[in-house]
């Protein structure tokens, strides 16, 4: 969606408002990558916002986002009327991206509402919670086999074995 917001600002130019408004989008579009990212980053900032925090209310702002481009695609469709071929074309181009992007984007909200409504949140958490605790379990193990192995070698130098 980033992408789609960019390109065709750079290809055919676009009014002051249509570039605010695309400038809005972009921002909330980098916000959402690193919503995403929310368990490489481990960022504490971004469980205090509701939409780092809620299935469903992240899927309705994506779905917001959306139908915004999808509004931004037949905005564009508009635009082309009173274009030559050439840049018709390239509008056109833009605006099919823009519109397959749009159309994912609101795809992807109704299915992070739905599994907000299913609870699936809570268990995603239950099973981050669960794989850090086993990963935790396997680097004590994998400590106290070290520390093992240091004492064994030092045994075996202490007693002239090694």
């Amino acid at each position: 969606m980033l992408c789609s917001q960019i390109w065709p600002s750079v290809v055919i130019g676009v009014s002051p408002i249509e570039w605010a408004l695309r400038a809005y989008i972009s921002f909330f579009c980098i916000l959402f990558v690193f919503v995403e990212l929310e368990w490489m980053l481990d960022i504490e900032w971004m469980t205090k916002f509701p939409i780092m925090s809620s299935f469903m209310v992240r899927g309705i702002i994506y779905s917001f986002i959306g139908l915004i481009g999808m509004e931004q695609s037949i905005a564009m469709r508009v635009d082309m009327l009173h274009l030559d071929h050439v840049a018709s074309t390239k509008l056109q181009i833009a605006s099919i991206f823009l519109h397959v992007t749009a159309y994912a984007m609101t795809c992807l909200g109704g299915f992070y509402f739905l599994l907000g409504v299913s609870c699936m949140k809570e268990f995603r958490d239950r099973m981050r919670r669960l794989e850090k605790e086993e990963k935790d379990e396997r680097v004590s193990l994998a400590q106290k086999n070290a520390e093992k192995e240091v004492l064994r070698r030092q045994i075996l130098e202490e007693e002239g074995l090694a």
